[in-house]
């Protein structure tokens, strides 16, 4: 009895993964996950960002000491950057990649002010990330 059960159940996996290779061939597909995959997402390392750019008071640009260059977009309004003579980009560890918590200290007049780090994207240089800054300030 336990292998005709068996039998019959082994029949029946074989028919649904047939009628699941002929609609599409492969039956289930994995979910698609959200933003790129991990091997293409923007990073950088704080201990090699060489100088910064406030474009405003939410985007940042960065150049590494490897002629690398990242727009960083931050969550919040963070009043007074753009004007800021030093930032501070710290997280638990030495590398940033978006929306892992890592944030960007500044002086702001008296008092120290914090935003967090949303967005990393890579860009080609300096002037491509002023140019992506500028092409979202009209949408």
């Amino acid at each position: 009895m336990d292998r005709a059960l068996t039998l019959s159940s082994l029949t029946l996996v074989l028919a649904l993964a047939a009628i699941g290779c002929a609609h599409g061939g492969g039956g289930v597909q994995p979910a698609a996950a959200s933003g790129p995959p991990p091997s293409e997402r923007a990073c950088f390392m704080v201990r090699e960002v060489q100088s910064y750019d406030a474009f405003d008071d939410r985007h940042v640009a960065i150049e590494t000491i490897r002629d690398e260059s990242y727009l960083l977009t931050l969550d919040n309004v963070c009043f007074g950057l753009d004007s800021a003579i030093r930032i501070a980009i710290s997280n638990d560890f030495n590398r940033v990649c978006s929306d892992d918590l890592a944030v960007i200290t500044y002086r702001d007049y008296n008092r120290l002010d914090t935003c967090r780090i949303l967005n990393v994207e890579r860009v080609a240089d300096h002037e491509a990330a002023l140019e992506l800054w500028r092409s979202r300030l009209h949408r």
